[in-house]
């Protein structure tokens, strides 16, 4: 017998969406690399200047200056690629919770998540995004929820790891 339903909400996928997600999901999965490789860049970016000053061929000096910049750049950008690759797929997804676990619905495939089971939460000002493990996530959009995102915040909370994130 299937538990009470307590919530549902429905994400309708868009390009806005997928680019969201994209720019959180990088940012939440390569934190550390992010501050590695800023803080590798702004010593890169030193070197160069240090170079140029002390008169090493100007080649040499760009050289660094480019891998410096590069270094800092780019984890900022890196959800370009995956997020061009699905940024037209549309697709409606129903979510159900309950209260042990969640189903997600797309088209006619049902899917079953248990809190216990899930990686983590992190809310933004718009989604939920449900990390069922490191490479599988969902997107719930706040706007499509049957109740007050406050209410099934609190729900959540208390299901498995859950942060906020500012994004």
């Amino acid at each position: 017998m299937e538990e009470k339903k307590l919530y549902k909400a429905t994400t309708q996928m868009t390009p806005a969406i997928y680019k969201n997600f994209y720019k959180i999901y990088y940012k939440e999965k390569m934190k550390i690399a992010n501050v590695i490789m800023f803080v590798i860049g702004i010593a890169v970016i030193a070197g160069g200047i240090y170079m140029y000053n002390t008169g090493q061929p100007l080649l040499w000096t760009v050289i660094a200056l480019w891998i410096g910049i590069f270094l800092i750049v780019y984890p900022k950008m890196m959800y370009r690629k995956p997020y061009k690759k699905v940024k037209d797929n549309s697709q409606t997804t129903h979510f159900s919770f309950y209260e042990n676990y969640m189903t997600e619905k797309i088209n006619s495939e049902k899917i079953t998540y248990y809190y216990s089971d899930l990686q983590k939460i992190i809310e933004t000002k718009k989604y939920f995004l449900i990390f069922h493990n490191s490479e599988s996530v969902s997107i719930v959009d706040k706007e499509k929820l049957s109740c007050d995102s406050k209410t099934i915040a609190s729900f959540l909370k208390t299901k498995t790891e859950y942060k906020v994130s500012k994004s």
